[in-house]
């Protein structure tokens, strides 16, 4: 985003190449022929056939798809989680109006911050409303980034990186939305106290350039029970709410209200997040039937196996990757 491209009203990049290039998400990249890409995994992924050496993507296809699987977990569910705890408690709203102010600002003066610290305070609660309109909501995208924090942390305590000895799509999914909870006071504090290991993890993933690749674990290693504990809190927390947005949109619905995991939710039926429903299914179902059956075993327990599988016609009529 340049520098001095928001001043707490309007668009983000308003003005800006950003909107020129007629892309609604960010990251843009711009590629030499003059072309854009945006969003994060679609660019990665793009960049993947262009720097062979050092891939993200696992060679095995059913530690391939664990890796997408956690990262849309990730993209989807965690973001939600970091706006509410951004927009929540006033000392996060203040703190974090006036950082993201600065930042996109730079020198500005102090009555010109001012006003759009307040600018900006204001809009970010207002979609807080839309994103999590009611006290249970709230309290369950809260309890979502507790209870993750409580799977992720143990985990660490074993292995460099979620799936062995060097970073995959789903890592770097995670360090995007906990680079900033480990800065935002209340997230930050439950952090600090509750899973040091995710915050210093978090800030050694701020740069791998250090990092030589490892090996990735085996299967039979991989899926040790710390890791299936935490394959089993996204199965049952995060997946069923990419199914049941895809479902409300399906129907025409802007909101999504319903339970999860027993838990009740209202929140904003995002067409994107209905896409990544259907990419995931569609790359479930074109599995090798051996890598399914393997799979089945970590994603069977938590329901997470049986929606993929049910999921057949959302496979069948997606859009293309990456469409935005």
């Amino acid at each position: 985003m340049p520098q001095g491209a928001f001043r707490g009203e309007g668009q983000l990049g308003a003005g800006t190449e950003i909107e020129r290039s007629g892309k609604r998400i960010i990251p843009v990249l711009q590629y030499p022929d003059g072309t854009y890409l945006a969003d994060s995994t679609p660019i990665l992924v793009e960049l993947e056939g262009r720097f062979p050496e050092r891939r993200l993507t696992p060679a095995d296809p059913a530690l391939a798809f664990l890796d997408r699987f956690l990262e849309d977990m990730a993209d989807e569910a965690l973001p939600v989680a970091l706006f509410t705890l951004r927009w929540d408690a006033e000392e996060d709203q203040r703190f974090c109006a006036r950082r993201q102010i600065i930042g996109w600002s730079g020198p500005i003066p102090s009555a010109e911050l001012e006003t759009a610290v307040e600018n900006f305070r204001t809009r970010q609660v207002t979609n807080l409303g839309f994103l999590a309109p009611d006290r249970v909501s709230r309290d369950f995208w809260i309890g979502f980034y507790t209870g993750l924090l409580a799977r992720l942390d143990p985990l660490l305590g074993e292995r460099a990186f979620l799936l062995g000895g060097r970073p995959g799509f789903a890592d770097f999914a995670l360090y995007g939305q906990f680079s900033q909870m480990s800065i935002d006071p209340t997230p930050s504090r439950i952090m600090r106290s509750e899973a040091l290991r995710v915050y210093q993890w978090t800030q050694h993933l701020h740069d791998c350039s250090g990092q030589e690749p490892g090996p990735l674990l085996a299967r039979e290693a991989l899926a040790s029970p710390p890791f299936r504990a935490l394959i089993d809190f996204l199965g049952r927390r995060a997946l069923p709410l990419l199914e049941a947005v895809h479902a409300a949109t399906a129907k025409g619905e802007l909101m999504m209200q319903g339970e999860i995991d027993g838990a009740p939710i209202v929140t904003y039926a995002r067409p994107y997040t209905a896409k990544v429903w259907g990419w995931l299914a569609r790359d479930w179902h074109a599995l090798a039937p051996a890598d399914r059956a393997w799979l089945e075993d970590l994603l069977g327990p938590c329901g997470a196996a049986g929606r993929l599988t049910g999921a057949r016609k959302a496979a069948a009529r997606v859009e293309p990757f990456g469409t935005s």
